[in-house]
């Protein structure tokens, strides 16, 4: 694929992006079976006469690597439907989504992720393609109900924005080296996270030169709340809503897992985002599965005895995952193929590609236990893994996204040194966030 150069005016670069940016042309032939009747109430691109069409496509925040876009998307295409162009736009400097709308139009697919939609809802990017499924012959059934409701959520009426093609679950991985280093039993299925920070009390030790870590929380509401489904905002109220149970527990926990001795370093360190794959002194990580098995793929667990175990949770949630983290592919309402770019999304759902996702350690999105336990088999180190472990959580349904989530979810990382460092009771710190966090709100609505 071709790469073209980037010009300093936004227009510009997105009007030479959606001629040639990414030129990907398919070369093989699709079945007469898997061609379907245009919906007539849409503008019409007669994908039937497979005549030559380019479809562009948008990847919002690096959802699929250049990696994952020749395996599952290019290939496949080449494959299936011959006829089309795809055009790869990905986001960034000179291609924010309010730069690409502002030259009037926008690719005709959205790659993203069910956190992102209400970006490109607000911007009046969506639209319901429930006619084009059914017309398209799309049989929802196939998918996990999970996932096409997270997406529904997003309307008050249930309108379907998009379709899912891949999805992410949480998952604890483990240095079995550290483990046996101090006589520590492993990890289990089934833990608290009240669990994980006892094993982490006897894990998180100085010896020699190495501060070992037993549990670093990392990213609070990536890798902690979200197993709680926690709005940070009503969207209805425009209050904030931090002073609430869930999050107590959540900063609870919190205060308590900085809490463990040794745990801030010498020099009032407490976040180690490369203690364990890089560094190899982190005993206990959650993370996201896709995560690990990338990871995994490239060999960067060479020199270590790793395994993982299911998603830990708070009391009375245990065997509940994180919420249900969704990468989908959206029809733009500005988009003038709607067939084609349909026909698209069908080949994402195929069973060959949402095979090939799970051999390579993407969790599918269909309801084929044939399909699941195929999981991760074309990864070598994933020989002889926990896998039946990632699968004893199930997704559970996503808070409620409000306009503010991004800026109030910046907002607990960047206060996080309060708890650890800034010795801040936790009523204090709640009080103070609740605060600051309807300030943000004000000044956003403003």
């Amino acid at each position: 694929m071709t790469i073209t150069s980037r010009k300093s005016s936004a227009s510009a670069i997105v009007a030479s992006a959606l001629l040639a940016s990414l030129a990907l042309t398919a070369c093989g032939k699709e079945e007469t079976s898997n061609v379907n009747r245009p919906d007539p109430t849409e503008p019409q691109t007669k994908v039937e006469d497979n005549k030559p069409v380019t479809v562009s496509m948008y990847i919002h925040a690096s959802m699929v690597d250049d990696a994952d876009l020749k395996t599952y998307f290019i290939e496949p295409l080449k494959a299936k439907l011959p006829h089309v162009t795809l055009d790869v736009i990905r986001d960034g400097k000179g291609f924010q989504v309010e730069e690409v709308l502002a030259t009037g139009t926008f690719p005709d697919l959205i790659v993203t992720s069910n956190p992102n939609i209400p970006i490109f809802k607000d911007r009046g990017l969506v639209r319901d393609i429930s006619s084009l499924v059914l017309s398209h012959n799309i049989d929802l059934n196939r998918i996990d109900k999970t996932l096409v409701d997270a997406i529904k959520m997003n309307s008050p009426t249930g309108e379907l924005y998009g379709l899912p093609f891949r999805q992410n679950l949480g998952v604890l991985i483990y240095n079995q080296d550290i483990f046996d280093k101090f006589g520590v039993p492993y990890p289990t299925d089934g833990m608290t996270f009240e669990e994980v920070v006892e094993k982490a009390r006897k894990l998180t030790r100085v010896e020699g030169d190495t501060n070992y870590i037993g549990y670093d929380p990392g990213n609070v509401p990536n890798n902690v709340s979200t197993s709680l489904s926690l709005p940070f905002a009503d969207p209805k109220t425009h209050k904030a809503s931090f002073d609430s149970d869930g999050w107590r527990t959540v900063f609870e926990f919190l205060k308590t897992a900085y809490e463990v001795p040794n745990f801030i370093g010498p020099n009032k360190e407490f976040k180690y985002p490369n203690g364990f794959q890089t560094e190899k002194r982190m005993a206990m990580q959650s993370t996201w599965v896709l995560g690990v098995a990338v990871a995994a793929s490239q060999n960067k667990y060479d020199g270590m005895k790793w395994d993982l175990v299911a998603n830990p949770n708070f009391k009375g949630h245990v065997g509940e995952g994180r919420e249900a983290d969704v990468h989908l592919m959206m029809l733009s309402k500005l988009s003038k193929q709607p067939d084609a770019a349909i026909e698209v999304m069908k080949v994402l759902l195929s069973e060959d590609v949402q095979t090939a996702f799970s051999k390579n350690g993407r969790r599918s999105v269909l309801v084929d236990d044939a399909i699941h336990k195929q999981y991760a088999s074309g990864i070598e180190q994933f020989k002889g893994k926990n896998i039946a472990g990632i699968f004893k959580t199930k997704p559970i349904r996503p808070h409620e996204v409000s306009p503010y989530d991004a800026k109030l979810r910046a907002l607990v990382e960047a206060t996080k040194q309060e708890f650890a460092i800034g010795g801040k009771d936790l009523n204090t710190y709640v009080r103070d966030l609740q605060e600051q966090a309807n300030k943000e709100i004000e000044a956003m609505r403003k």
